[in-house]
């Protein structure tokens, strides 16, 4: 069980490689909901006990396949996580045979550089630093954030944010944090490029335009799926071919991506099964 794995941890890294197992259980779902959120807990419910709670600092990778989309992800779990969609085109695909089958028996020869080894490497020093055992970098206790960086956000990004909330009642509060995630974030991955100063690292307009570039998306995509939910559990589609009449017209003055029809297709099938 989750909470028995997890149970007695600070931090950890949770890697689901099919996010359809959570979404079966529901249980499963609202711990997982509850360790990503804010909540930071873990919640196990025992015959002697009653509820147990303990507090946990997690990220998580969930990794699944357009048939994983359901209406679990919009009850609560988008706005826990940052949600990427990955549709390979044909080059694209073809690209990954070639790289497969020219690594299968170690043909990439001994002088082969395996760079996921040099990011778990750097990875793995990011760690030291934290638990400071590295002697040339001071752990990273805060972070100092320019105030033109606040201003810039307030104008740039609270208009969307509050545009957001109007398209769908949710009050974006964690998109707005998630800014500042993603600036401390490439800022630490910067550490060596960056100022260090007793614990303080200073975070730089790089960080800041990453953390935007980064951010607009992640919402543009959530807006988008939950459009789509919504739009499609209106409709209550008896068939496939309903669907595709419905998205002809709903978007015939607007451009679906081959993304977003493979999300929508994919979750109706789950609707009609």
């Amino acid at each position: 069980k989750l909470d028995f794995m997890l149970k007695g941890k600070e931090f950890i890294t949770l890697i689901v490689t099919d996010i359809a197992r959570i979404f079966a259980n529901p249980i499963l779902t609202k711990q997982l909901e509850n360790i990503l959120g804010d909540e930071g807990k873990l919640s196990r419910f025992t015959r002697k006990t009653g509820d147990e709670e303990q507090k946990i600092n997690a990220v998580a990778y969930l990794a699944g396949t357009p048939e994983n989309l359901t209406t679990t992800l919009k009850e609560g779990l988008i706005f826990r996580v940052s949600p990427v969609v990955i549709m390979h085109e044909v080059e694209q695909n073809l690209d990954i045979l070639k790289r497969e089958n020219q690594g299968i028996g170690g043909g990439l020869g001994e002088d082969y550089i395996n760079k996921e080894d040099i990011i778990l490497n750097f990875y793995k020093k990011l760690w030291e630093i934290q638990n400071e055992e590295d002697p040339e970098q001071t752990r990273v206790e805060s972070y100092y954030i320019p105030q033109e960086f606040r201003d810039e956000i307030e104008r740039r990004m609270l208009p969307k944010l509050n545009n957001a909330f109007k398209d769908t009642g949710q009050g974006f509060i964690r998109e707005l944090h998630q800014i500042y995630r993603y600036m401390a974030a490439h800022a630490f991955l910067n550490i060596y490029n960056r100022k260090n100063e007793k614990g303080i690292l200073f975070l730089e307009r790089k960080d800041f335009e990453v953390a935007l570039y980064l951010s607009e998306k992640e919402i543009s995509l959530k807006l988008k799926i939950l459009d789509m939910l919504h739009g499609i559990n209106e409709e209550q589609f008896s068939t496939l071919e309903e669907f595709r009449t419905w998205t002809v017209r709903k978007y015939k003055t607007e451009k679906v991506t081959p993304t977003e029809f493979a999300l929508m297709e994919n979750y109706v099938k789950n609707s009609i099964r």
